[in-house]
C-alpha cells in the first residue's frame, strides 16, 4: 500500500495540485464539476505565493509611489489570496479524500491493521491475487499474507489517480519492504466515492511484480 511519508518530490509532481488537506471539514458540494472544484478547492501553492508577491509588491510600490489606488489593488489581491486559500483548507474535494484514503492504508498496511484496511473495501470487493473472490473473506485473506510478509512500509515510485463522479481509478508502483526484503509491485485500484461515507476499493489487481506482468488467476502466497 501508498506511504505518503515517503513521498519524493517526483511524486508529489505526479499528484500535481493535491495535497493532504488535513483541515478540511467540509465536503464539495456533488453538483459542482470536478474541474472547477481541483481549481477552487484544492491546495495551489505556487499560485497562493505568486499572489501575495503580486499584492506585496502592488501594496509597495503603492506606498513608494504615493498611489492609493495601487495600495488598493494589492490589499484586494492579499485578501483574495487568502480567502481563496482559506476555503481549500476549509473544503475537501473528491481527489483530496482520496489521497488520504491512500494514506490512510498506508498507515495501516504497516501497523497491520487489518480491520482498519477492510473499512476501506466494499462489501463485495475482489482481488483474485490476495485470493478475494467473494464477500466476507478478505479480512482473513488480507491478515494472511500481512503476517506472511511481514510488511514494514513501501515507498510510491508512481502514483496517478483519475475520477469521475463517483468512480476512481489509480495506479501505483510501490517499492516495500518486508521481512524478506523489498519488492516492487505496480497495482491498479478502482474506487466507488459511497454517498454518507468515502472513497471504498471495488477492485484491486497486481499488475506487475518487479519489471514482469503479472498473469490473470495469480494469487500470491499466505
Amino acid at each position: 500500500m501508498v506511504h505518503p511519508e515517503h513521498v519524493g518530490p517526483h511524486i508529489i509532481g505526479q499528484i500535481g495540485g493535491i495535497a493532504s488537506a488535513d483541515l478540511g471539514a467540509v465536503r464539495i458540494p456533488g453538483f459542482v464539476p470536478d474541474s472547477i472544484g481541483g481549481l477552487l478547492f484544492e491546495t495551489h501553492w505556487a499560485y497562493w505565493v505568486m499572489a501575495i508577491l503580486v499584492a506585496g509588491t502592488a501594496f509597495y510600490w503603492g506606498g513608494v509611489r504615493q498611489d492609493p489606488r495601487l495600495r488598493r489593488i494589492g490589499i484586494g489581491v492579499g485578501i483574495a489570496a487568502l480567502f481563496w486559500i482559506f476555503l481549500a483548507l476549509a473544503i475537501d474535494t473528491p481527489a483530496e479524500r482520496l489521497y488520504r484514503a491512500h494514506k490512510d492504508l498506508a498507515d495501516a498496511a504497516k501497523n497491520g491493521d487489518v480491520d482498519r484496511i477492510v473499512s476501506y473495501l466494499e462489501p463485495d470487493f475482489q482481488a483474485t491475487v490476495l485470493g478475494v473472490n467473494k464477500a466476507g473473506i478478505a479480512k482473513e485473506e488480507i491478515g494472511a499474507r500481512l503476517k506472511t510478509y511481514g510488511v514494514k512500509g513501501s515507498t510510491i515510485r508512481f502514483y496517478h489517480s483519475t475520477h469521475s463522479g463517483p468512480a476512481a481509478f489509480t495506479q501505483l508502483n510501490l517499492l516495500t519492504q518486508t521481512e524478506m526484503g523489498p519488492v516492487l509491485t505496480t497495482w491498479q485500484l478502482s474506487w466507488d466515492d459511497v454517498p454518507g461515507q468515502d472513497w471504498r476499493i471495488r477492485d484491486a489487481e497486481l499488475v506487475k511484480l518487479g519489471d514482469e506482468a503479472v498473469g490473470q488467476g495469480t494469487v500470491l502466497p499466505k
